[in-house]
């Protein structure tokens, strides 16, 4: 950047930029909103609510990311549920084939 410092034209060099914070390679590799694009040592002096976001997996996952795991917790909660009642329908139904 060129500025002008008391008449004279005066070179500002900027420093890089880090790349912006991705969820795991593994996990599909996406930027994880409302982080900074900040280097390691700048990211250390940084608050801490700046460093992360404000919920599970606030700093590691996106929140599609977050979201696809609470919705696969509840389903598969849900499929157990579902084995439960009918194994015991069918017991029910041997017993009352048996009377």
């Amino acid at each position: 950047i060129n500025a002008e410092y008391r008449g004279k034209l005066v070179y500002h060099q900027r420093k890089k930029k880090d790349d912006a914070p991705h969820a795991q390679r593994r996990l599909g590799h996406q930027k994880i909103q409302g982080i900074g694009r900040l280097r390691r040592l700048e990211k250390s002096r940084e608050a801490k609510h700046k460093r992360t976001v404000s919920r599970a997996y606030g700093g590691c996952l996106t929140h599609a990311q977050v979201r696809e795991r609470i919705i696969r917790a509840f389903l598969i909660e849900e499929q157990k549920i579902v084995k439960r009642v009918l194994k015991g329908t069918g017991r029910k139904r041997r017993r009352s084939k048996k009377n």
